[in-house]
């Protein structure tokens, strides 16, 4: 009797093999700077079906047995990530903003009407 294990290669070494492939073309896309990052995931469904067994008995008899069979499925998936961006700032010197109910204005900023604002927004 063994213990279900993933180093139980008759049972997993498709999955061992899969594992690695995916491994290998993800790192190797980002360590060759085609990708930012890379993810791998397994996923393993563990499920089981009721079976039966002839046992031969004396007489050309048989004995019905069920038992528990192991359903085991996997998947194992790869995606790779690559973001664009551009980061920067729109020159907003002299101009100041005025909103009302309904829109939004930029104005052009002039000393009289710094002065007349009173307030100071720093």
């Amino acid at each position: 009797m063994e213990n279900l294990s993933l180093a139980n290669s008759e049972l997993f070494d498709d999955l061992i093999l899969a594992s690695d492939s995916h491994l290998n073309t993800v790192m190797g896309k980002v360590v060759r700077d085609q990708f930012e990052s890379g993810e791998v995931t397994i996923k393993i469904s563990l499920a089981y079906d009721i079976e039966e067994i002839q046992i031969p008995k004396a007489d050309n008899d048989f004995e019905i047995k069920k038992y528990k069979k192991p359903v085991i499925k996997y998947t194992v998936k790869s995606n790779l990530r690559q973001s664009f961006s551009n980061e920067s700032s729109v020159l907003t010197e002299g101009l100041m903003i005025d909103a009302d109910d309904k829109n939004i204005k930029l104005k052009r900023v002039d000393d009289n009407q710094i002065s007349m604002l009173g307030d100071s927004y720093e």
